[in-house]
C-alpha cells in the first residue's frame, strides 16, 4: 500500500466550511454551543516563566492553558455537547494536508530529498497532523513564515499549544459526564462483581469511548491488586 494512503487513514474529517474559519472564533462558537446545551465551560489559563535551559535566563513569558471549569444546568444534554467538541477536534482531510504541506515545500527552503524520500517524508507529516483539528492545523501551516521547512518539532509545540484549550474542554465535560458516573448498585457487589461489572462495561464503552474503556479496565485492575 502507498504511505501516502497509510497516512490518510484519518478519522471522519472536519466539516469544509468549519476547517476554513478562524480556530479562535471557532473555539468561541464551541463553547457558545455548549452553552446551549447547558453546558457552561470556563477555560483557565496560567502565566509561566520559562527560562534557558543552558543559562538559565529567563526567556519571556507564557499563557499556558491549565484546565477548565464546567457547570451544568439541569437540563444539561452532556452527551450532545461530547459530540460537539469531538466535531471540533476532527481533522483536516489529508489530501487538504497533503495541498497545505505542498504549498509551504514551495516557499521554504529544505533539504534535497529524491522522489521516494520526498512521499515518505509528506506521509509522515500528514500521519501525525491528522491527529489534530483541522482548522488549527491549515491556520498553523498557511501562516508559517520561517525561511525553512518546518521540523515536526517546530509544528508540535504550535499545534499542542493551539489544541489545548479544546483538549482542556473534551476533559472538563468528559469529568462531569453523568453515565461516567457507577450505578447506586455498584457500591452493594462484592469484589467479584464489581470487577465482572468494570469488565463488561469496559468492552461496551471500547467501542464508541476507548478512554473512558481503560478508566474502567484500570479501575478492575486496582480492585484485583487489593483483592
Amino acid at each position: 500500500m502507498n504511505e501516502l494512503v497509510k497516512a490518510s487513514q484519518a478519522a471522519m474529517p472536519m466539516v469544509a466550511d468549519t476547517c476554513e474559519k478562524d480556530p479562535e472564533e471557532n473555539t468561541e462558537r464551541l463553547l457558545s454551543l455548549l452553552r446551549n446545551s447547558g453546558c457552561s465551560v470556563v477555560i483557565k489559563h496560567k502565566l509561566i516563566f520559562p527560562s534557558d535551559p543552558k543559562t538559565g535566563d529567563p526567556t519571556g513569558w507564557r499563557d499556558v492553558v491549565k484546565g477548565a471549569e464546567v457547570a451544568l444546568t439541569s437540563e444539561a444534554n452532556v452527551e450532545r455537547s461530547l459530540r460537539t467538541i469531538e466535531a471540533s477536534l476532527a481533522p483536516a482531510a489529508p489530501p487538504n494536508i497533503g495541498v497545505w504541506l505542498t504549498e509551504l515545500s514551495h516557499i521554504t527552503a529544505r533539504r534535497a530529498e529524491d522522489a521516494d524520500s520526498a512521499t515518505l517524508t509528506m506521509a509522515a507529516y500528514i500521519k501525525r497532523l491528522i491527529q489534530y483539528p483541522g482548522d488549527i492545523v491549515r491556520q498553523t501551516l498557511q501562516e508559517w513564515s520561517g525561511k525553512w521547512f518546518p521540523t515536526w518539532g517546530e509544528l508540535k509545540e504550535i499545534l499542542d499549544a493551539r489544541t489545548a484549550p479544546r483538549i482542556a474542554i473534551r476533559d472538563a465535560v468528559h469529568a462531569v459526564n453523568p453515565s461516567k458516573k457507577m450505578p447506586p448498585a455498584f457500591e452493594d457487589m462484592d469484589t467479584e462483581s464489581k470487577i465482572n461489572w468494570l469488565r463488561f462495561e469496559a468492552r461496551i464503552a471500547r467501542r464508541s469511548d476507548p478512554e473512558r474503556a481503560n478508566e474502567l479496565e484500570m479501575e478492575a485492575e486496582t480492585l484485583e491488586q487489593e483483592a
